[in-house]
């Protein structure tokens, strides 16, 4: 009996020293000591492993969203995974880099570029293999392509606070986000169409007792940023008398509307104010760098691209110090000239990406700068959508651990040594430079061959005609019978209105 009691015992023991850590304490081990197991090893997470540090490979902290696991079990070769030699080989390249755990999950995780405010149409978002119709708040990730179809237009939000307006039949890549206590740093690849870029400017809106110029998009689901939402505020803080002058104004709701937009964007400015926001911007036959500037780019397939840059906005104060710079870098292999452009002239680079000059493309963009001219519900809800989606943004100063762990994001280093002349963020730009100009070269000789009797788009009235013909139902029908009514209506009503008015439109 004391032989099987003593057999059973250590069955025990060698059960436990397998088992998970949480599932005994050190009570459980000193009941088992009392009960006659003596010398027997509990393993426990502590020094009893006696594995030497140098011995395990190193690890850093895990990005927001990420597991700790670095294995890929949805798309891994379980035979080659399986195989001895494969499993020695890799094992043997590891061993000469100790960090390899923490570059090889900084590869592995992208960051979050920024967010669909609205799609009107069909807007595409290409994750892999995978895609999704866009919708609002719909996620754009680094290595995502957004593609717009015919009649089809877009609304983003971007990570350091600039929007992006796309047009039809228009394809980008967000290939790289990288950002830093001094500078947000994009790598976007125009692949064809149209984008209208803002960056978040420091200053204050003029009010304007004026409708609005995109009003395609309206309402937006973010409620709060709608004007009738501020008109409902105005409406019901007045008295009858009151409400009976105010539904016989115009554009009801623009002065509250105007106020909070002011209010926001001041106390928003702590951290928005100073970082630099840098694009480097690709397409097949040119690259344009913009540094805390707006601008808009067009490019064709086989084709010219055209660029213009501009710091101010219409109705816009601004109160920003920071420095401005937009520069174009041309193809071939060994031609490493940059471009300096000036503000407001419109530039056009030829199809083969060798010159560029002065054009008088800007005729032909007309259009883009009527619908940006007044959008105040547009900006509003950029400043909504920032605190919720990109809270980082409003940490004074965020570290590297804590934008690890509680946003997802690497913080870039902004500071040179003597034996690093160059910050991260000038050396990724140095690369990139370098990179981008030799690929797209190889780019444009293969697009010369596959597409050579392709016919050459221009930017026509396919680019804005859905939106200037609902641009103009709309001014027709702003004070009708229906929309009259809104400043009445109650939060759970305004609420149903939203939901009925504000989704995408097919």
């Amino acid at each position: 009996m004391k032989k099987i009691l003593n057999t059973l015992m250590i069955t025990i023991s060698i059960v436990l020293s397998c088992t998970k850590a949480y599932s005994f304490s050190d009570k459980d081990e000193q009941m088992l000591r009392k009960m006659g197991i003596k010398g027997a090893q509990i393993l426990l997470h502590n020094d009893k492993w006696q594995i030497k540090p140098s011995k395990m490979d190193i690890d850093g902290l895990v990005y927001k969203g990420q597991t700790k696991s670095l294995i890929d079990w949805e798309g891994m070769d379980h035979t080659k995974w399986l195989d001895f030699n494969h499993w020695k080989d890799q094992r043997e390249q590891r061993d000469k880099f100790p960090s390899w755990k923490i570059k090889f999950r900084e590869t592995q995780h992208t960051e979050l570029v920024g967010r669909v405010l609205k799609c009107v149409g069909k807007c595409k978002i290409y994750r892999g293999e995978n895609s999704v119709n866009s919708q609002y708040q719909s996620r754009i990730m680094e290595g995502d392509e957004l593609i717009t179809q015919e009649h089809s237009y877009a609304w983003l939000i971007l990570a350091d606070g600039s929007i992006a307006r796309i047009s039809p039949k228009t394809s980008m890549t967000f290939n790289e986000f990288n950002i830093s206590n001094k500078q947000a740093f994009y790598f976007i690849r125009l692949n064809h169409g149209h984008i209208h870029w803002q960056v978040r400017k420091t200053g204050e809106f003029e009010k304007k007792n004026l409708a609005e110029t995109d009003l395609l998009f309206h309402p937006l689901m973010e409620r709060a940023a709608n004007r009738e939402h501020h008109s409902r505020i105005e409406y019901q803080s007045m008295n009858e008398n009151e409400k009976l002058v105010y539904l016989t104004r115009n554009n009801y709701g623009f002065n509250n509307q105007y106020e909070t937009l002011n209010s926001t964007l001041k106390k928003n400015d702590d951290y928005l104010s100073s970082v630099n926001t840098k694009v480097f911007m690709v397409t097949p036959n040119a690259t344009y760098f913009a540094q805390n500037s707006h601008f808009d780019l067009y490019y064709s397939i086989n084709s010219i691209s055209a660029f213009r840059y501009k710091t101010e906005l219409a109705g816009f104060e601004i109160k920003d110090n920071r420095e401005v710079e937009v520069l174009a870098f041309l193809r071939g292999y060994n031609n490493k000239s940059e471009e300096v452009l000036t503000k407001g002239q419109w530039y056009s680079v030829n199809k083969d990406g060798s010159s560029i000059s002065e054009s008088e493309l800007g005729k032909n963009f007309k259009s883009i700068k009527l619908f940006t001219k007044r959008i105040p519900t547009i900006h509003l809800a950029r400043e909504i959508i920032l605190k919720k989606s990109f809270p980082y943004l409003y940490e004074k100063k965020f570290t590297s651990k804590n934008l690890i762990q509680d946003y997802g994001y690497r913080l870039w280093d902004d500071n040179s040594t003597e034996d690093v002349k160059a910050t991260e963020t000038k050396r990724r730009l140095a690369f990139l430079k370098e990179y981008t100009r030799r690929v797209e070269t190889t780019n444009l000789f293969s697009i010369k061959k596959v597409l050579r009797s392709k016919n050459i788009d221009t930017f026509n009235a396919e680019y804005y005609s859905l939106a200037l013909n609902e641009q103009l139902k709309k001014l027709k029908n702003q004070y009708s019978s229906k929309r009259m009514i809104i400043p009445e209506l109650r939060e759970i009503e305004y609420y149903i209105w939203t939901l009925k008015y504000a989704e995408n439109k097919k």
